[in-house]
């Protein structure tokens, strides 16, 4: 999750503050939390915690940045592009910095539960209850012509009873849309654009909004009331932040479209048909989505198998952009294909998979990678690679999400088992051990198996078969003479592995 300063000012103790400039409609670009040490360049995702000693006298503020400083910092720092909040050199610097990193953990935690609640399908009336919970006032929801996606007010306080106590997930009744919509005042508030602040009477309260717009399409607003508490600084950023995830809801009925550019949508529509190959001056729209052709890739794809579930995918993809980032998504055929550079995504390997574990388990999509790989011009394969796992998956079932190299040979053997009898690979040579196996109860057919599962090792068969090695050693000639086959050539014992693959 992103933050501005407003954010964290809000929820930290104001004690011993000297100072403090901020704008409360800041863009969020803060990652992290640093304590500041001299000559560290002063990079906008990131705040700093500093003493004004250790700052420097002139520095490039080309860029917005966010600072927390013991003492008053060189008057470089009154630049419009900084934020500031100046505390007195003799609070504990430690303390401060652990409120400020605690800020961070708590509305992360719940940037997390949003995007699992999300992931596992809660009806929209759900983020009502946790809308409620963070901003601890009441919070609301609507669609296009105001339907009520949901109000969420506690029902033990008086405050808004007559206001709230009707709302059931439905339209305002007919002449309360009346009174909206006769509303000129109310009518401009449906051209805002970010997180704005109403006092019109039509809400009977004041309320920070915060619109949401497909393109130039009015979707729906998100917006909280001061009924319970005076506004504070960061809501509306974080209203802005929270409107997003309810504009992701109401996006699931459109059609998907990944928001990169046309010269990176044509060239993976161009890699990704049958005959798609690599050209030399696919590199510049590479880096137009911030990539390198040497990071590392990974290509998933998804499908549930059915015939005309486009709604489904649609809805899918739309979550799968939340919840991953770093990532190029599309849909072809019926199915999802998901291309995440794994250098620029900030999730590590075990968060990728665990968030997509999380969202397969809950809904009827199977899923199939690539193997990771460092050059872009291997998309084309790699996108191939990812279908033919999840065709695999589709026809398996025992899991939801199918890695490439801990799977190729069972998808290869079941390709080759689709629809034909096992019998149809046997040759007269096999067939006939396997006919004398069945009379003579000989565990020559067993014996076969263990030795090509040992890489062909006499002294590795008969030590898992708990057999004499002059016993294993008969078997063995045994099995060359009915089948008639060398053991010793590659080709034969290739098929003879896949063969009995098949034959279980």
């Amino acid at each position: 999750m992103l933050f501005n300063l407003s954010i964290i000012r809000d929820r930290i103790s104001g004690d011993l503050l000297l100072q403090e400039k901020l704008d409360p409609m800041a863009e969020r670009t803060l990652k992290y939390v640093r304590q500041y040490h001299k000559g560290d360049d002063l990079d906008p995702e990131v705040l700093f915690i500093a003493s004004a000693e250790d700052l420097p006298v002139e520095a490039d503020l080309s860029r917005h940045i966010a600072l927390i400083c013991f003492g008053f910092p060189p008057p470089v720092f009154n630049s419009d592009s900084c934020e500031l909040l100046c505390f007195s050199a003799s609070k504990d610097k430690q303390s401060l910095f652990q409120e400020v990193l605690d800020v961070f953990y708590y509305y992360s935690d719940y940037d997390e539960k949003i995007k699992d609640m999300i992931i596992e399908g809660h009806p929209v009336r759900d983020f009502g209850s946790v809308a409620l919970e963070l901003f601890e006032t009441p919070a609301s929801a609507f669609g296009v012509f105001e339907k009520i996606l949901f109000i969420a007010y506690d029902p033990e306080r008086p405050e808004g009873q007559e206001m709230y106590g009707s709302a059931n997930d439905e339209y305002f009744p007919e002449d309360e849309r009346s009174i909206l919509y006769k509303n000129e005042e109310f009518l401009k508030t449906f051209e805002a654009q970010g997180p704005t602040y109403s006092g019109i009477e039509t809400y009977k309260t004041h309320i920070i909004f915060y619109n949401l717009f497909d393109r130039n399409n009015y979707m729906g607003r998100f917006m909280i009331e001061n009924t319970y508490r005076p506004f504070r600084r960061g809501d509306y950023r974080l209203v802005e932040w929270f409107g997003e995830y309810i504009k992701l809801l109401l996006s699931r009925n459109r059609e998907y479209h990944f928001r990169a550019n046309r010269e990176f949508d044509q060239m993976i529509q161009e890699l990704a048909s049958p005959n798609g190959r690599y050209r030399d001056s696919f590199d510049h729209a590479i880096r137009s989505l911030g990539w390198e052709k040497d990071d590392n890739y990974m290509c998933y794809a998804l499908s549930d198998g059915m015939p005309g579930s486009e709604k489904s995918l649609n809805e899918a993809a739309f979550y799968l952009e939340e919840l991953f980032d770093g990532q190029y998504i599309f849909i072809q055929n019926n199915m999802i294909y998901q291309i995440i550079d794994l250098d620029r995504s900030t999730l590590p390997a075990a968060e990728i998979e665990r968030r997509m574990n999380l969202f397969l388990s809950n809904n009827a999509l199977y899923a199939g990678t690539s193997t990771d790989y460092g050059d872009f011009s291997e998309t084309p394969s790699c996108l191939r690679q990812a279908k033919l796992m999840t065709q695999y998956a589709l026809r398996d079932r025992q899991k939801k999400l199918y890695y490439f190299d801990a799977n190729i040979l069972n998808a290869m053997i079941s390709i080759l088992d689709m629809g034909i009898l096992p019998e149809v690979f046997c040759t007269k040579g096999l067939k006939a051990l396997i006919k004398y196996d069945m009379e003579a109860h000989a565990d020559l057919v067993p014996t076969l198996r263990c030795y090509l599962e040992n890489d062909c090792s006499i002294s590795k068969t008969f030590e898992k078969l708990f057999i004499a090695r002059t016993t294993c050693l008969y078997r063995i000639r045994r099995i060359e003479e009915l089948t008639k086959m060398d053991l010793g050539d590659p080709d034969i014992t290739l098929y003879l592995r896949m063969a009995l693959r098949l034959l279980k």
